[in-house]
């Protein structure tokens, strides 16, 4: 199996027979790790503060979830012009569970376009995640230890049950102490073998393949930086689209 090789200092990688902007840098994935580690914190300081209430930390954990899906289901069915020009340049003031919920469907990019384009015709015109903002601006938390809302998702996936999996990644980067302590040396490489890892696909030599962990850390950040970027019509700039066009 013949791999081409990429520069690690380049910004342009070859995927089968196109020439592709990094489709992922290390300054994206930082702010990534960093965002994780917000989310991470998130839960355990709504399981510390059930737990000094004398309720359960899961059970409150996963009823803080819940009442973040139906927040975001309302935050994205009113969204104005004038609030997604703030989110882009403005201060922050959403709640770190609506970033959270948002952060997870982007994580499902073909369900998150079809939805967009159905349920939530503003998310079409929303600009990319604010990765480097989460963490820089104070952000809203809102606490929910009410009882199980009724409110019922009309999303095409159980939004509840995507964060509660999304949470076995976190944890893995906050273990590594990736999500803490990055070393931009290994990022560098981590985008080189994302890349890489695209080009095997795209050489159609292996009928499977099975991406380590750090590719999948590039993958992750890859899809969440740049869903509404494939939503607004860029060919290649998904890595899902870029995939499919290989």
């Amino acid at each position: 199996m013949n791999v081409k090789p990429h520069s690690e200092n380049s910004n342009f990688f070859r995927i089968g027979n196109h020439s592709v902007a990094s489709l992922v840098n290390t300054n994206d994935l930082i702010a990534h790790l960093r965002v994780l580690s917000a989310f991470h914190g998130l839960k355990a300081q709504v399981q510390q503060n059930a737990a000094h209430r004398g309720l359960d930390p899961n059970r409150s954990w996963v009823q803080y979830i819940e009442h973040a899906v139906e927040r975001f289901h309302n935050w994205a069915c009113r969204l104005s012009d004038r609030e997604m020009s703030a989110l882009q340049s403005e201060p922050l003031n959403i709640d770190l569970g609506i970033l959270m919920v948002w952060h997870t469907y982007l994580l499902n990019p073909h369900t998150y376009l079809r939805d967009s384009l159905i349920i939530y015709p503003a998310l079409t015109k929303l600009g990319a995640f604010p990765l480097t903002r989460v963490t820089a601006d104070p952000i809203v938390v809102l606490e929910s230890f009410a009882n199980a809302t009724n409110f019922q998702s009309p999303s095409s996936i159980n939004m509840v049950e995507a964060v509660i999996r999304q949470e076995s990644f976190i944890e893995k980067m906050v273990q590594l102490g990736w999500a803490s302590n990055p070393s931009e040396t290994l990022l560098t490489r981590c985008v080189t073998r994302y890349h890489s890892f695209l080009d095997l696909i795209a050489s159609g030599t292996v009928k499977a393949v099975v991406p380590t962990l750090d590719i999948v850390r590039s993958e992750v950040c890859a899809d969440v930086s740049h869903t509404n970027d494939g939503i607004a019509g860029s060919s290649m700039a998904h890595p899902s689209v870029a995939r499919e066009l290989l």
